[in-house]
């Protein structure tokens, strides 16, 4: 019998094989789900997929009925990690939870972690995925490639960026901690810098 086992990565034990012979279906790098306009885009990248054939998108209003919307191919990169992206058109209003499943060699399914959006109210250029901030480096979320300022709680300009579509990465350096501005043509939100 398998034991599926979801620690920092997703994990599958085999029965008579030792530790040293686990195999990582997918080590995923991230998930994100931005709205824009009436749409969802939904972007995912991987570092490794050994046995993973499919990802499966779900998605559901409720996070309890989950329904298949399409299934993506893997492109198969053991090495380098892979990305992908899906545009679900038109969800309609209200809340909305996707997750993926992942489909192994052996017909397993390990699902992903569940990612929320509202499409009431305004449509926002960018979305911080983790705060408070650890590490220095901040995860954000976009819907389009932007341009973005970053401010110290002083008001005085610490960086400048250009993100792209989906998920991106700002490294703060040697940032001290404290409360932060992300900025962007009229639309700013706090970071708590750890």
């Amino acid at each position: 019998m398998k034991t599926l086992l979801l620690a920092l990565s997703l994990l599958y034990l085999v029965p008579g094989f030792s530790q040293e012979h686990q195999v990582l279906p997918t080590v995923w790098k991230s998930f994100t789900a931005v709205r824009s306009g009436e749409s969802v885009l939904l972007y995912w990248s991987t570092l490794t997929e050994t046995t993973t054939v499919t990802y499966v998108l779900q998605h559901s209003k409720n996070a309890k009925d989950w329904q298949d919307i399409t299934t993506v191919s893997t492109l198969n990169s053991t090495v380098m990690g892979s990305n992908y992206q899906f545009t679900h058109t038109r969800p309609g209003s209200g809340d909305h939870y996707y997750r993926i499943l992942l489909r192994d060699i052996n017909l397993i399914d390990i699902s992903s972690a569940v990612r929320k959006i509202s499409m009431e109210g305004k449509d926002l250029p960018f979305e911080i995925a983790a705060n408070p901030v650890r590490g220095k480096r901040v995860q954000v979320d976009c819907a389009q490639p932007i341009t973005i300022q970053l401010y110290n709680s002083s008001g005085n300009l610490v960086m400048t960026r250009s993100l792209q579509a989906g998920h991106n990465e700002i490294n703060i350096g040697a940032g001290a901690a404290g409360v932060y501005i992300l900025s962007y043509t009229g639309y700013a939100r706090r970071i708590y810098l750890e």
